[in-house]
């Protein structure tokens, strides 16, 4: 049995495991590891802050997603990746081993320049953008306007002509761009994995 760790709940793992959920990959465990159960998806951010959407309209479930595909969640950070070890340490010291580990962490913003914290706002995490503007809005969104959100979801940067892109590691140092359509997802991972 492959063990599969994704670092982070980003867009592409999201799809992932939502194409995991659908047609389940056989040998392989999965773990995902994500700071928080529940994460703003960031092409709705905006609408969130402008008060379109309430914030639980903008946020998807990590830990039901990785359920739905049969994997586990870890609420934690990954802050050190031994690849030769193929081990990850968690900040609270945890260990996981993996055979294969994808990054979709995004990015963070550094806070230590002095001033930064008092005269300005870091937009990721989202989470504590969203906290620190106290945003909540009271407006719901019908069918139609659920529907236009899910087609901006899909029109998402990584996603082009209804196929995921995956910057995947063929090597270390060697990266490569990979394409598969969405719904082809978990098969593309079953054929890497053997």
């Amino acid at each position: 049995m492959k063990r599969v760790l994704l670092v982070g709940a980003g867009h592409a793992h999201a799809w992932l495991l939502a194409s995991l959920a659908k047609d389940p990959v056989y040998g392989a465990r999965f773990t995902v590891v994500s700071p928080s159960q529940r994460q703003l998806y960031s092409a709705m951010l905006p609408g969130v802050v402008a008060g379109h959407y309430r914030r639980t309209e903008a946020e998807f479930d990590v830990a039901l997603l990785a359920e739905r595909a049969y994997g586990e969640f870890i609420a934690g950070s990954v802050t050190r990746l031994d690849a030769e070890r193929r081990i990850a340490t968690l900040s609270d010291g945890r260990e996981i081993a993996f055979e294969i580990a994808s990054l979709n962490a995004g990015s963070g913003t550094e806070d230590s320049v002095p001033g930064s914290r008092e005269h300005a706002l870091s937009v990721k995490p989202f989470e504590r953008l969203v906290e620190r503007l106290r945003v909540e809005g009271d407006r719901t969104l019908d069918a139609g306007q659920r529907e236009a959100a899910l087609q901006a979801m899909s029109r998402d940067k990584k996603v082009r002509h209804g196929r995921v892109r995956f910057v995947l590691l063929d090597r270390i140092g060697e990266p490569a761009l990979r394409e598969v359509r969405t719904e082809d997802c978990s098969r593309a991972l079953a054929a890497a994995l053997t």
